[in-house]
């Protein structure tokens, strides 16, 4: 049960790094998003999302990085 749950617990990982791959890639053009659906299964509307919400989080991840930088260096109130 421990190895079926361990394995279980990698999924998640799995897919984020599946959507960072191919953010990247569609950023660089190296990989077509019908080539990415038909190598992952997914519809090619599926991998837009994917794609989208892997940029809308690396956006809400630098903007609360930005936010943290800016209160750091402001006077206390």
């Amino acid at each position: 049960m421990l190895e079926l749950r361990l394995a279980q617990n990698q999924i998640p990982a799995g897919h984020v790094l599946r959507d960072g791959l191919m953010q990247a890639w569609s950023l660089s053009n190296t990989l077509s998003r019908h080539d990415m659906a038909v190598a992952t299964g997914l519809a090619k509307s599926r991998v837009d999302q994917l794609i989208r919400e892997a940029a809308e989080c690396d956006i809400a991840r630098r903007n609360e990085a930005g936010r943290e930088q800016i209160a750091r260096h402001m006077p206390p109130a």
